[in-house]
């Protein structure tokens, strides 16, 4: 079994046990409703560090549990999330965490309307930005993989018309 402590403390905040996620909602300000954006960040952010589980269940006042399809999209839209959240910009040390062409830089802003990311407007910044150096050049072709991943990937489950969402109405 795995668990994450809250952040005052008291029990566990995420558990997994057999295949089940557990998530205690209680103290968020939000409703536990995953066609919410917040509420799927929030998801996204327990879950991106866990192995495999074929079940969510958000504790609060009203239970909610997620199953089947809804799973298997969570768990693609929480690999794009992780991806995207994490400082990746490391071969220069500091100089490239820093750097405003480093794939951190230019998807940070799509972080806030998460899961919806616009990515042929991350493939223009880097289109229309210089790389000075081999360095660089090679930090921008990964750019360019890590777009085409999320692109892939938020293709495969359909975003907008996702069975999260047709299983949560």
């Amino acid at each position: 079994m795995f668990g994450k402590k809250s952040k005052n403390g008291k029990g566990s905040c995420v558990s997994l046990n057999d295949g089940k996620v557990t998530i205690d909602c209680n103290g968020c300000p939000g409703a536990s409703d995953p066609s919410e954006r917040g509420c799927i960040v929030c998801i996204c952010g327990h879950v991106s560090c866990l192995g495999e589980f074929d079940t969510i269940v958000l504790r609060s006042s009203v239970d909610v549990a997620i199953g089947g399809e809804a799973v298997s999209c969570i768990r693609e839209l929480a690999f794009i999330h992780r991806m995207m959240s994490d400082n990746r910009s490391d071969r220069k040390g500091r100089r490239c965490c820093r750097c405003k062409r480093s794939f951190s830089a230019v998807v940070k802003d799509q972080l806030e309307t998460f899961p919806e990311v616009d990515v042929a407007l991350l493939r223009d910044r880097v289109s229309q930005m210089q790389f000075p150096d081999q360095v660089c050049t090679m930090c921008a072709g990964d750019t360019v993989k890590m777009i085409s991943t999320i692109e892939e990937t938020l293709d495969s489950i359909g975003v907008s018309d996702s069975p999260l969402c047709r299983e949560v109405e």
